[in-house]
């Protein structure tokens, strides 16, 4: 069970963010093809014990991108995880001009360890 994996004080979180083109978006129909490819490059190399980053595309260029990640707090998690969105993004060639993300939603998924 992955909550005996984590250390003391720490919890499974998940936060879902929301990815949507900017007026400015260039190549909106390929982007979730290049994220996902992306994601399937990281293999086994993701974060462990979580599960890998999934995603799910709209008709409209939007992407749903959901990141496990273990911290102390909801606030914590969310913040690492969009950094490390971010990285993702970049390495797909999608940017800070002509894309957004943000926090669509966020759970804790195990209770803190003691």
């Amino acid at each position: 069970m992955v909550d005996t994996l984590l250390p003391p004080g720490q919890a499974v979180y998940v936060t879902v963010f929301k990815v949507t083109p900017k007026p400015s978006a260039r190549v909106v129909a390929t982007a979730a093809t290049r994220l996902q490819r992306q994601i399937d490059g990281l293999g086994l190399h993701h974060p462990q014990p979580y599960r890998k980053p999934m995603l799910s595309t709209s008709p409209d260029g939007t992407i749903l991108l959901a990141i496990e990640n273990v911290h102390f707090s909801q606030t914590e998690a969310d913040v690492n995880s969009l950094t490390w969105a971010w990285q993702v993004a970049h390495q797909a060639d999608l940017s800070e001009q002509e894309w957004g993300i943000e926090v669509f939603d966020s759970r804790q998924l195990t209770p803190h360890r003691r």
